[in-house]
């Protein structure tokens, strides 16, 4: 599709982030995949991560940004769009193959990590989708590991091969 991907990691003050590593990886290659979906030719996708100390707890807090120039949502369905199954009755959507299930694996890894999601989206214009850490209460299991092993260059590779591939959600 000759999409045009920019990652940005300029505001990584910290290099290790806490958390189960297949969820996150999970997390983000769901929300990358429906970017590169729904993005049409010599579309724009970025994704920018965010690590800074926030100064009430001490703690890092995590921001990943995905967004893109592609389709969009319907309004209708940003209301349902975590839900497992559930797709957009836009034509372009009805093209690809697809279960729903991608998104509702976001909601469910986010929650595991006490995360938020905000989503903007208009219909033609393209989608953002933004995690949040909120790293009060998570699970003690959890370990350290590098951004740059959970987002390194190859991670688009990854989601175009899945693409081709014709796997719909990562799992």
């Amino acid at each position: 599709k000759n999409q045009i991907f920019e990652r940005d990691t300029s505001r990584l003050e910290y290099k290790l982030v806490l958390g189960d590593r297949v969820r996150l990886e999970q997390m983000l290659l769901n929300i990358l995949s429906n970017a590169v979906k729904y993005t049409g030719e010599g579309g724009r996708i970025r994704m920018a991560l965010r690590a800074v100390r926030a100064s009430a707890d001490g703690m890092t807090k995590l921001t990943v940004e995905i967004s893109d120039n592609g389709i969009g949502m319907t309004p209708d369905f940003k209301e349902r769009i975590f839900n497992p199954f559930e797709r957009d009755t836009l034509p372009e959507v009805r093209a690809e193959e697809g279960t729903g299930l991608g998104l509702s694996i976001v909601k469910h890894s986010a929650a595991y990590h006490k995360a938020k999601i905000n989503l903007k989206s208009r219909e033609g214009e393209g989608t953002e989708i933004e995690v949040r850490s909120l790293r009060n209460g998570l699970p003690e299991h959890l370990t350290y590991y590098s951004y740059e092993a959970m987002v390194g260059p190859d991670i688009l590779d990854t989601v175009v091969k899945a693409e081709k591939e014709g796997f719909d959600a990562c799992i």
